[in-house]
């Protein structure tokens, strides 16, 4: 597998495009040539939209932000996660009042939330409106729906993580958005949220913004930490995939690495500042 481990910060997006190409190949992905090729031809025919009473011209200022292409590309080469076998509907309304009408309408069980991934029956459907943050929204609602389509049994943290990762555009991706400076500050303070107790959260109404902080925190380590924690994740996805018997990363991450809350905390307070800014150095070494 070749996953691309980049990173960056110049005026921020500038740094982090600059490291992402710096850092490029340094970690792990796994993608055939055919399935990639396949993808890039037509992952944007993976969505079906519909969207009544949207101006056709928000809706492609939206879809070109929103890059659903490059994500199913990302989600095929860092996770291996296949395009799904059927499309996935994206149902758009004009406003917020229409969406809360469609989301009434399909009985949805989950928390009302401005953007949502649910199944009916049995097809994967992203349901949201016409908004600032829609481009994420659907890039963190449709991570779901593509990761469900190869994973039917993800814990809701893993699920929540994977998204908010990918939510980013992709040269934010390796430094975290919206979750990062928080995420400073609670492990600068000495607050932590283990694997263990992420993984005794059940529902959406059970996690807390510092749940989701940490759920992206410990996503990130899995994919950018050393090979042994980015291993432990792959296996957990092929099992899932499999439909072999899972063990809670809770309990397979300490035999990979001891002691991992100590080595989230040096990955985000030493290891990857570290690195951002070797990954600046080369590359305005290239650049001069």
């Amino acid at each position: 597998m070749a996953t691309e481990r980049s990173a960056a910060m110049i005026a921020r997006r500038r740094f982090l495009w600059l490291a992402g190409a710096a850092l490029a190949g340094s970690t792990h992905g796994v993608a055939q040539a055919a399935a990639s090729a396949a993808v890039r031809a037509g992952a944007e025919g993976l969505f079906r939209v519909e969207a009544a009473k949207v101006p056709p011209e928000e809706l492609r200022r939206v879809f070109a932000k929103a890059n659903l292409g490059e994500l199913q590309q990302e989600l095929l080469r860092v996770l291996n996660v296949p395009p799904p076998g059927a499309p996935i509907r994206l149902v758009i309304g004009a406003d917020a009042t229409a969406h809360r009408k469609t989301v009434s309408q399909l009985r949805v069980a989950t928390p009302y939330r401005r953007a949502l991934y649910v199944r009916d029956r049995g097809q994967a459907v992203v349901l949201s409106y016409l908004h600032d943050e829609l481009a994420l929204d659907l890039r963190h609602e449709g991570t779901h729906a593509l990761l469900h389509a190869d994973q039917p049994a993800l814990p809701l943290w893993l699920d929540e993580g994977i998204a908010s990762y990918f939510q980013e555009p992709a040269p934010l991706r390796p430094a975290g958005g919206i979750h990062h400076d928080p995420l400073l500050r609670d492990l600068r303070g000495g607050r932590m949220t283990t694997l263990a107790e992420l993984e005794q959260r059940s529902g959406l109404s059970d996690l807390t913004a510092r749940d989701y902080r940490f759920a992206w925190a410990w996503t990130h380590y899995l994919l950018h930490g050393p090979h042994a924690a980015t291993r432990t994740l792959w296996c957990r996805l092929e099992a899932g995939r499999r439909r072999q018997a899972i063990e809670p990363l809770a309990l397979t991450l300490p035999r990979e690495i001891p002691q991992p809350e100590a080595a989230l905390r040096r990955h985000f307070l030493q290891e990857w500042p570290q690195r951002l800014e070797q990954a600046a150095r080369f590359s305005s070494v290239r650049a001069g």
